[in-house]
């Protein structure tokens, strides 16, 4: 029974939010990440089994001692990130970062959250939240680029983080047009091309940030509180009426 209704809570949620999204959003979503072992060999296989396309380039986070890599879509991607010992770290900041991606890592033994929401302001973002910040910077950040969190500092909580450097959809979209080397990340074999819904479940109510509300508000994704670390992706409005389970390799289920 709980999960029949944590099923429709979802179906809901997407609805609103995808409602949310017509109008004048507070947040926009940029990417999901979730935090996978070192190269993330399970978790690229299922998601390439779904027909998914891992983007070629490793993405190397000096400072921080972490590395990702990319599912892309027209306005998006989903990220795989994992503690990397290959990649240097040069300053306490980027041994805390470390150490709290190996720790989400291994959400499955120690509850903390695997999820991270990378959002983007709007015209209507106000210039001050209504809770605590706090902002962060690293070496492999452009120069004056930083990330304002939306989750405090320690927390076991999905992270959610404001981006200052987000997505060129239309440089995405140039590069589909033209075709060639540029263009084949995009092309997914099951047919997907846009990121249009994101709902996230916490297994208690410490899994959810206290900005909680706002962003479930500003119509860039949903949070709720059910019985396990979950993400539920929707790709394309569903237009497919396709549905993919990856667990267990990864805490997602996609819809397109």
């Amino acid at each position: 029974m709980r999960t029949i209704i944590l099923s429709a809570m979802c179906l809901l949620a997407a609805s609103a939010t995808a409602g949310a999204q017509t109008a004048q959003p507070t947040l926009k979503l940029d990417h999901m990440w979730i935090a996978t072992a070192t190269n993330a060999p399970a978790e690229r296989a299922a998601l390439e089994a779904a027909g998914f396309r891992i983007s070629p380039t490793v993405n190397r986070h000096e400072g921080q001692g972490t590395a990702s890599q990319t599912i892309e879509f027209e306005n998006g991607y989903l990220e795989l990130i994992y503690p990397d010992e290959s990649v240097s770290i040069t300053s306490d900041s980027g041994r805390i970062g470390f150490q709290r991606f190996t720790e989400r890592a291994h959400w499955r033994e120690n509850n903390v959250s695997p999820f991270g929401l990378a959002v983007a302001r709007t015209a209507t973002t106000p210039q001050e939240f209504p809770f605590d910040t706090w902002r962060i910077s690293a070496p492999w950040m452009e120069a004056g680029r930083y990330m304002e969190m939306l989750t405090p500092r320690g927390s076991r909580a999905v992270n959610v983080a404001v981006h200052t450097n987000f997505t060129d959809e239309a440089a995405n979209l140039r590069a589909i047009a033209a075709g060639g080397e540029a263009a084949w990340q995009f092309q997914h074999p099951n047919g997907t091309h846009r990121l249009t819904n994101l709902v996230v479940i916490a297994p208690d109510a410490e899994g959810l940030p206290p900005s909680t509300q706002f962003v479930n508000d500003s119509g860039a994704a949903a949070m709720y509180e059910g019985s396990q670390w979950l993400a539920i992706m929707t790709l394309d409005n569903g237009r497919q009426g396709q549905r993919r389970d990856l667990r267990p390799a990864l805490p997602l289920i996609v819809h397109y």
